[in-house]
Protein backbone atom coordinates (compact mmCIF):
# COMPACT_ATOMS: atom_id res chain seq x y z
CA UNK A 1 0.00 0.00 0.00
CA UNK A 2 2.80 2.45 0.90
CA UNK A 3 4.68 1.70 -2.30
CA UNK A 4 1.58 2.28 -4.36
CA UNK A 5 0.93 5.65 -2.69
CA UNK A 6 4.49 6.79 -3.19
CA UNK A 7 4.46 5.95 -6.87
CA UNK A 8 1.18 7.80 -7.26
CA UNK A 9 2.59 10.85 -5.48
CA UNK A 10 5.64 10.92 -7.77
CA UNK A 11 3.47 10.66 -10.85
CA UNK A 12 1.36 13.59 -9.69
CA UNK A 13 4.44 15.68 -8.99
CA UNK A 14 5.74 15.04 -12.50
CA UNK A 15 2.38 16.03 -13.97
CA UNK A 16 2.56 19.35 -12.10
CA UNK A 17 5.95 20.44 -13.43
CA UNK A 18 6.38 24.20 -13.30
CA UNK A 19 5.83 25.81 -16.70
CA UNK A 20 5.10 29.36 -15.56
CA UNK A 21 7.45 32.03 -16.89
CA UNK A 22 9.24 34.49 -14.64
CA UNK A 23 8.17 38.12 -15.01
CA UNK A 24 10.42 41.15 -15.59
CA UNK A 25 9.14 44.58 -14.63
CA UNK A 26 11.73 46.95 -16.10
CA UNK A 27 11.54 50.46 -14.68
CA UNK A 28 14.81 51.80 -16.11
CA UNK A 29 16.11 52.32 -18.72
CA UNK A 30 13.32 53.29 -21.06
CA UNK A 31 13.91 54.25 -24.67
CA UNK A 32 16.48 56.82 -23.55
CA UNK A 33 19.21 59.10 -24.90
CA UNK A 34 22.51 59.32 -23.04
CA UNK A 35 25.87 60.97 -23.56
CA UNK A 36 29.21 59.23 -23.12
CA UNK A 37 30.33 59.59 -19.51
CA UNK A 38 26.77 59.26 -18.14
CA UNK A 39 25.55 56.42 -15.95
CA UNK A 40 22.86 54.12 -17.31
CA UNK A 41 20.65 53.23 -14.35
CA UNK A 42 19.25 49.68 -14.44
CA UNK A 43 16.20 49.21 -12.24
CA UNK A 44 13.91 46.17 -12.41
CA UNK A 45 11.84 43.76 -10.34
CA UNK A 46 11.98 40.08 -11.36
CA UNK A 47 9.48 37.58 -9.93
CA UNK A 48 8.64 33.88 -10.30
CA UNK A 49 5.98 31.59 -8.85
CA UNK A 50 8.61 29.07 -7.63
CA UNK A 51 12.22 30.28 -7.66
CA UNK A 52 14.45 32.39 -9.89
CA UNK A 53 17.74 31.14 -11.29
CA UNK A 54 19.53 33.88 -13.26
CA UNK A 55 19.22 37.08 -15.26
CA UNK A 56 21.24 38.13 -18.29
CA UNK A 57 21.59 41.80 -19.30
CA UNK A 58 23.25 42.93 -22.52
CA UNK A 59 23.92 46.24 -24.29
CA UNK A 60 25.11 46.17 -27.90
CA UNK A 61 25.08 48.41 -30.96
CA UNK A 62 22.41 48.48 -33.66
CA UNK A 63 24.66 49.73 -36.47
CA UNK A 64 23.45 47.44 -39.30
CA UNK A 65 26.87 45.83 -39.69
CA UNK A 66 28.80 49.11 -39.95
CA UNK A 67 31.88 49.59 -37.73
CA UNK A 68 31.21 53.23 -36.86
CA UNK A 69 33.87 55.29 -35.15
CA UNK A 70 36.78 52.85 -35.21
CA UNK A 71 39.19 55.07 -37.14
CA UNK A 72 39.42 57.60 -34.31
CA UNK A 73 39.43 55.12 -31.43
CA UNK A 74 35.71 55.43 -30.66
CA UNK A 75 34.49 51.84 -30.67
CA UNK A 76 30.90 50.75 -30.21
CA UNK A 77 29.92 50.35 -26.56
CA UNK A 78 29.22 46.78 -25.44
CA UNK A 79 28.38 45.48 -21.98
CA UNK A 80 26.87 42.29 -20.57
CA UNK A 81 26.48 40.40 -17.33
CA UNK A 82 24.90 37.20 -16.00
CA UNK A 83 23.74 37.29 -12.39
CA UNK A 84 22.71 34.33 -10.24
CA UNK A 85 19.33 34.76 -8.56
CA UNK A 86 17.32 32.91 -5.91
CA UNK A 87 13.91 33.14 -4.28
CA UNK A 88 10.66 34.34 -5.79
CA UNK A 89 11.54 38.02 -6.14
CA UNK A 90 14.67 40.03 -6.86
CA UNK A 91 15.07 43.79 -7.19
CA UNK A 92 17.88 45.18 -9.37
CA UNK A 93 19.05 48.77 -8.95
CA UNK A 94 22.56 49.67 -10.10
CA UNK A 95 24.37 51.96 -12.59
CA UNK A 96 26.44 51.06 -15.63
CA UNK A 97 29.05 53.62 -16.63
CA UNK A 98 28.97 54.54 -20.31
CA UNK A 99 32.50 55.38 -21.58
CA UNK A 100 33.01 58.92 -22.87
CA UNK A 101 34.63 58.06 -26.20
CA UNK A 102 32.08 55.74 -27.82
CA UNK A 103 30.63 55.53 -31.30
CA UNK A 104 27.43 57.54 -31.43
CA UNK A 105 24.29 55.79 -32.61
CA UNK A 106 21.45 53.44 -31.72
CA UNK A 107 22.00 50.66 -29.19
CA UNK A 108 19.87 47.83 -27.84
CA UNK A 109 19.39 47.10 -24.13
CA UNK A 110 18.17 43.53 -23.55
CA UNK A 111 17.19 41.62 -20.40
CA UNK A 112 16.30 37.94 -20.02
CA UNK A 113 15.51 35.93 -16.85
CA UNK A 114 15.38 32.20 -16.12
CA UNK A 115 13.80 30.23 -13.28
CA UNK A 116 15.02 26.98 -11.70
CA UNK A 117 12.71 24.95 -13.94
CA UNK A 118 14.26 26.42 -17.07
CA UNK A 119 11.35 28.69 -17.96
CA UNK A 120 12.40 31.91 -19.68
CA UNK A 121 10.85 35.30 -19.10
CA UNK A 122 9.53 37.30 -22.04
CA UNK A 123 12.45 39.13 -23.64
CA UNK A 124 12.67 42.81 -22.67
CA UNK A 125 14.26 45.19 -25.21
CA UNK A 126 14.79 48.95 -25.10
CA UNK A 127 16.39 51.28 -27.66
CA UNK A 128 19.14 53.63 -26.46
CA UNK A 129 20.65 56.53 -28.39
CA UNK A 130 24.21 57.15 -27.18
CA UNK A 131 26.38 60.08 -28.25
CA UNK A 132 30.12 60.59 -28.04
CA UNK A 133 31.09 62.97 -25.22
CA UNK A 134 33.79 64.73 -27.26
CA UNK A 135 31.94 65.26 -30.56
CA UNK A 136 28.20 65.63 -31.03
CA UNK A 137 28.37 67.60 -34.27
CA UNK A 138 26.99 65.64 -37.25
CA UNK A 139 28.68 65.66 -40.66
CA UNK A 140 27.21 67.73 -43.48
CA UNK A 141 25.89 66.79 -46.94
CA UNK A 142 25.64 69.93 -49.10
CA UNK A 143 25.30 71.00 -52.74
CA UNK A 144 23.62 67.75 -53.69
CA UNK A 145 22.80 67.40 -57.37
CA UNK A 146 21.91 64.54 -59.67
CA UNK A 147 21.85 63.81 -63.37
CA UNK A 148 19.04 63.53 -64.40
CA UNK A 149 18.17 66.49 -62.16
CA UNK A 150 15.39 66.26 -59.60
CA UNK A 151 12.13 68.00 -60.50
CA UNK A 152 10.04 69.09 -57.51
CA UNK A 153 12.09 66.79 -55.31
CA UNK A 154 11.74 63.70 -57.52
CA UNK A 155 14.33 62.14 -59.83
CA UNK A 156 12.91 60.37 -62.88
CA UNK A 157 15.18 57.97 -64.75
CA UNK A 158 14.67 55.16 -67.24
CA UNK A 159 15.52 51.56 -66.43
CA UNK A 160 18.98 50.72 -67.82
CA UNK A 161 20.05 54.38 -67.87
CA UNK A 162 22.74 55.94 -65.70
CA UNK A 163 22.33 58.13 -62.63
CA UNK A 164 25.06 60.38 -61.26
CA UNK A 165 25.18 61.85 -57.75
CA UNK A 166 27.37 64.80 -56.76
CA UNK A 167 27.66 66.41 -53.34
CA UNK A 168 30.08 68.08 -50.92
CA UNK A 169 30.74 66.08 -47.74
CA UNK A 170 32.34 67.57 -44.63
CA UNK A 171 32.83 67.12 -40.89
CA UNK A 172 34.46 69.05 -38.07
CA UNK A 173 36.81 66.16 -37.10
CA UNK A 174 36.84 63.50 -39.79
CA UNK A 175 34.64 61.56 -42.20
CA UNK A 176 34.37 57.79 -42.13
CA UNK A 177 31.73 56.24 -44.39
CA UNK A 178 29.11 57.15 -46.97
CA UNK A 179 26.33 54.71 -47.74
CA UNK A 180 24.06 55.06 -50.78
CA UNK A 181 20.88 52.98 -50.92
CA UNK A 182 17.99 52.66 -53.35
CA UNK A 183 14.89 51.32 -51.62
CA UNK A 184 11.65 50.19 -53.25
CA UNK A 185 8.83 52.23 -51.70
CA UNK A 186 6.14 49.53 -51.88
CA UNK A 187 7.91 46.93 -49.73
CA UNK A 188 11.09 48.69 -48.45
CA UNK A 189 13.30 46.21 -50.34
CA UNK A 190 16.89 47.45 -50.72
CA UNK A 191 17.75 46.98 -54.40
CA UNK A 192 21.08 48.86 -54.29
CA UNK A 193 23.52 49.32 -51.41
CA UNK A 194 26.92 50.94 -51.86
CA UNK A 195 29.47 51.83 -49.13
CA UNK A 196 32.35 54.20 -49.68
CA UNK A 197 35.15 54.67 -47.13
CA UNK A 198 36.14 58.28 -46.55
CA UNK A 199 38.94 60.19 -44.82
CA UNK A 200 39.77 63.78 -43.95
CA UNK A 201 37.36 66.54 -43.03
CA UNK A 202 36.07 67.34 -46.53
CA UNK A 203 35.64 65.55 -49.84
CA UNK A 204 33.46 65.60 -52.94
CA UNK A 205 31.09 62.83 -53.94
CA UNK A 206 30.89 62.06 -57.65
CA UNK A 207 29.37 58.64 -58.30
CA UNK A 208 27.88 57.24 -61.50
CA UNK A 209 25.91 54.00 -61.59
CA UNK A 210 23.50 52.17 -63.85
CA UNK A 211 19.84 51.61 -63.00
CA UNK A 212 19.60 47.82 -63.17
CA UNK A 213 16.64 46.59 -65.20
CA UNK A 214 16.12 43.80 -62.65
CA UNK A 215 14.98 46.39 -60.10
CA UNK A 216 11.83 46.89 -62.15
CA UNK A 217 9.93 50.15 -62.43
CA UNK A 218 7.97 52.25 -60.00
CA UNK A 219 8.64 54.46 -56.99
CA UNK A 220 11.85 54.22 -54.99
CA UNK A 221 13.82 56.25 -52.42
CA UNK A 222 17.44 57.29 -52.95
CA UNK A 223 19.01 57.44 -49.48
CA UNK A 224 22.40 58.91 -48.54
CA UNK A 225 23.83 58.24 -45.08
CA UNK A 226 27.05 60.00 -44.04
CA UNK A 227 28.88 58.89 -40.86
CA UNK A 228 31.80 60.62 -39.18
CA UNK A 229 34.63 59.13 -37.11
CA UNK A 230 32.64 59.35 -33.87
CA UNK A 231 29.52 57.77 -35.33
CA UNK A 232 27.52 60.98 -35.80
CA UNK A 233 25.19 60.80 -38.81
CA UNK A 234 23.66 62.92 -41.51
CA UNK A 235 21.13 61.56 -43.98
CA UNK A 236 19.30 62.80 -47.03
CA UNK A 237 16.48 61.18 -49.00
CA UNK A 238 15.23 61.84 -52.54
CA UNK A 239 12.22 60.34 -54.27
CA UNK A 240 13.18 58.28 -57.32
CA UNK A 241 10.90 57.09 -60.11
CA UNK A 242 12.21 54.40 -62.48
CA UNK A 243 10.36 54.17 -65.79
Amino acid sequence: MCLTLLVGACSKANDEKDTERPLISLQSPGDDSLRGGDNLQIRAIITDNESLSQVKIEIHDDFDGHSHGKKAGAPAFAWDTIMTLSGKETMLDFPVAVPEDIASGRYHFQMQALDVSGNEAEFVVRTLVLTNAFDTIPPIISNLSTTPAAQNGTITVKSGATLSIMAALSDNLGLETLEVKIIRSSNEEIVYDFDKELSGTATNLNELFTIDSQWGTGEFVLELLLIDEKGNRADMDLDLVIE
